[in-house]
């Protein structure tokens, strides 16, 4: 059956995963830590939305919130067309299948007492995909030669590899169940370059191969516009900016999103010149500040910013959260 790409396959709408902050004896809650407070994003099948931004910026949490390995605050979640917001543990297990997550330090997400065949094979007895050892060992030797590895290593143990092999085991182990929707949060951060290279290499190949939906989560845009074909940027817990990677990339419309492009190493000066530096610390996403959560800290301030907060904004081909694009809009 022929997928409709107009159709997002995993939306989420006004999602938000505050967090209790409780103190006294009685642990009375005084506060909340918005982690995410109001996203809204949707991912086409087939397709990759990269995340971005700043360590702390609620990213990590909007993975594990939209697999439900955190419960919202509010908002909704949909995936394949159904909400799966309010459903029970019972009922998400039979889509746990077809949702994986891939975590950013492959040696702590493997237990090291466990033997990579063991490991691989986890998720494929759970779910009763293969029940007999002989089946499990030879779908965990398929998987492990999809993700160029040894099957013959099956037999040894996580310390036994190196980080990046460590990786493709992880990799292999959420393929393995036959996933359409994966989550990678932050899974190559701890590679060298060029190992990174080749895992970006094999995500593409993989997604390309299965039709894969992938949700990447990153502070480092150098990966970004070589794996994703959308970006959402975060900032504190909302989305600052969304659009395609090229439009992104070529021509930034909100004031953080540059200072963030900043950070990519570059050789043409022309192009260092024309980039924006953030001054400031980030505020607190447990006292946010009333107006732009980016105010304090952006070169383009003006009184409205700290009074207010804009909305996202729709330029052509993308969303904007600054006054900024409110005046493009209304000058046109």
């Amino acid at each position: 059956m022929k997928t409709d790409q107009e159709t997002p396959f995993v939306r989420v709408e006004g999602l938000k995963t505050w967090f209790p902050i409780r103190k006294g004896v009685f642990r009375k809650t005084v506060g909340h830590v918005r982690a995410v407070d109001g996203v809204d994003f949707a991912i086409k099948k087939g397709t990759t939305l990269a995340l971005v931004g700043e360590s702390g910026c609620g990213k990590t949490t909007v993975g594990k919130t939209i697999l439900r390995l955190i419960e919202p605050t509010g908002g909704s979640i949909h995936f394949d067309g159904a909400d799966i917001t309010s459903l029970s543990s019972e009922a998400l297990l039979p889509l746990r299948r077809r949702m994986q997550l891939v975590f950013q330090d492959p040696a702590s997400s493997l237990d090291p007492r466990m033997l990579v065949r063991d490991a691989i094979g986890e998720g494929i007895k759970s779910f009763k995909i293969a029940t007999d050892s002989e089946a499990v060992t030879a779908r965990v030797a398929e998987y492990m030669k999809l993700v160029q590895l040894d099957p013959d290593q099956m037999w040894r143990y996580p310390h036994e590899f190196s980080g990046g092999q460590r990786q493709r085991i992880c990799i292999a182990r959420a393929l393995a169940v036959e996933p359409e929707f994966i989550v990678f949060d932050e899974s190559i951060s701890a590679l060298d370059v060029s190992i990174q290279a080749q895992i970006l290499n094999l995500l593409n190949d993989l997604q390309e191969r299965f039709g894969l939906t992938y949700l990447f989560i990153t502070h480092d845009l150098s990966v970004v516009r070589y794996l994703a074909d959308n970006v959402a940027v975060m900032y504190v817990g909302q989305l600052v900016e969304e659009g395609t990677t090229e439009d992104i990339f070529e021509s930034p419309q909100h004031p953080y999103t540059r200072a963030l492009l900043k950070s990519i190493p570059s050789m043409n000066p022309k192009e260092r010149s024309a980039r924006v530096e953030a001054i400031g610390d980030v505020p607190s996403p447990s006292a946010p500040p009333p107006g732009c959560r980016f105010a304090a800290r952006c070169p383009q301030v003006f009184d409205r910013c700290h009074n207010e907060q804009p909305e996202l904004y729709p330029l052509p081909r993308r969303l904007s959260r600054c006054f900024l694009a409110e005046k493009e809009l209304t000058s046109t």
